[in-house]
């Protein structure tokens, strides 16, 4: 789901493109690994705006990252420092 659209490009189609390439130069990746690019509604109680979540998936497994802006406001200095997210279902052992 977008919830910014930019008239130029509605499916943000451009933007997401961009968003890839940063991806792919930032982890090394091949051009072939699959990565899903999903703007929602954040789900802190505090946050009041959208964020994105970036999922790689490839041989490995799959890892999630977040960036607490808006599809559209997704800059290349962001992909540089997102936060991986850790799954809520993830067990803590030591």
């Amino acid at each position: 789901m977008t919830i910014f659209k930019n008239p130029l490009d509605p499916e943000n189609i451009q933007v997401k493109k961009a968003i890839r390439q940063w991806v792919i130069v930032r982890f090394t990746l091949d051009e072939s690994v699959y990565i899903d690019i999903v703007e929602h509604q954040c789900s802190e109680a505090s946050c009041v705006h959208a964020e994105t979540v970036i999922s790689i998936e490839n041989t490995e497994g799959s890892e999630s990252y977040k960036i607490a802006k808006p599809l559209v406001y997704i800059r290349k200095i962001d992909v540089a420092v997102m936060q991986k997210m850790v799954s809520k279902t993830a067990v803590h052992r030591h």
